[in-house]
């Protein structure tokens, strides 16, 4: 017999603030943020959202267009658990599941 499988949810922000907002509302188990959106600008998002102690835990996955290795620290740096490039590739859906579940195991 599976287990039931849990609900996902998907909340779309178009703002710094939205995004921290649905974070701590949809008690999320997985922030993806899109590093090439004209008003979401990643470095600033990303800092807030690590010193706020109700959603500090939650891996982040900050997706880009730019492949170059050193853009990619940057937001490894100020707290994004994972960096990756677009089009995202089936192994890299594959890792975003994988911290996903890392992350429910250990906040349980």
């Amino acid at each position: 017999m599976t287990a039931p499988s849990k609900t996902l949810k998907i909340p779309l922000a178009h703002s710094k603030q939205e995004t921290i907002t649905f974070a701590k509302i949809h008690k999320s188990d997985l922030i993806l943020i899109n590093l090439q959106m004209p008003n979401l600008k990643g470095l600033k998002v990303i800092t807030p959202m690590r010193s706020d102690v109700a959603i500090a835990g939650i891996p982040i996955v900050a997706i880009t267009d730019l492949a170059l290795p050193e853009e990619a620290e940057k937001y490894i740096v100020v707290g994004a658990s994972e960096c990756i490039s677009r089009p995202v590739q089936l192994k890299k859906r594959a890792e975003i599941v994988h911290i996903c579940r890392r992350h429910d195991k250990e906040s349980r």
